[in-house]
């Protein structure tokens, strides 16, 4: 985990078109489950941290240096338990070589519908890791490139052709507006601050 000095993405860029994909997670029984994330403070590792607090599972951390290593010791049964993109697991899943146990985001992926979400289970309603990507240009770009930037971003993502480029891959499309991308930012950055305190993670 890195601090970068300075930077606070909400008014050194401006927001300007979101789209979100939500992650899957997979487990066994043990009483410490070993849980692979690639890589430390990312959203496999902290959305690990927010269940382990919510459901009160004992879970050993393993850190990998990507998504590749970790999922090959996934599969060779090595660790328990994997948090990542859905489009990392729903081959797998499709063929049985793994087991998907629940989506991290607040409805089911398209691309695995019998999967439920975190939050159906009992106690968990609260519960919501959801991975989303988007666009952003410098402060001070003027509002009608913005909002030009929007449109034309925002008739690419509609596209039949890309949207089911996206659901195959586990990816749902909802774009957002700039306004409404700015305000996930600043409500992600302070549900996750909350996170990363209550476990008492350290810069390194």
């Amino acid at each position: 985990m890195a601090e970068r000095g300075g930077f606070e993405p909400p008014t050194t860029f401006w927001a300007v078109l979101a789209f979100q994909a939500s992650s899957l997670s997979r487990s066994v029984t043990s009483p410490h489950v070993p849980l692979a994330h690639p890589c430390l403070a990312k959203r496999g590792h902290l959305g690990g941290e927010l269940l382990k607090v919510m459901a009160g599972i004992d879970m050993i951390h393993v850190p990998y240096k990507g998504s590749a290593p970790a999922m090959t010791d996934f599969l060779g049964g090595r660790i328990s338990m994997m948090f990542d993109t859905t489009s990392n697991f729903v081959d797998h899943v499709k063929t049985g070589k793994l087991r998907a146990l629940g989506v991290t985001g607040r409805k089911r992926s398209p691309a695995l519908p019998a999967v439920p979400s975190i939050s159906e289970s009992a106690g968990m309603a609260a519960y919501d890791m959801t991975l989303w990507l988007g666009v952003l240009a410098p402060a001070g770009t003027p509002k009608d490139l913005v909002a030009r930037l929007h449109r034309e971003l925002d008739a690419v993502m509609a596209s039949p052709e890309i949207v089911k480029q996206m659901a195959d891959a586990g990816i749902e499309v909802r774009v957002s507006t700039p306004g409404e991308f700015s305000a996930l930012i600043r409500a992600d950055m302070a549900k996750w601050a909350t996170v990363v305190k209550r476990a008492g993670l350290q810069a390194e």
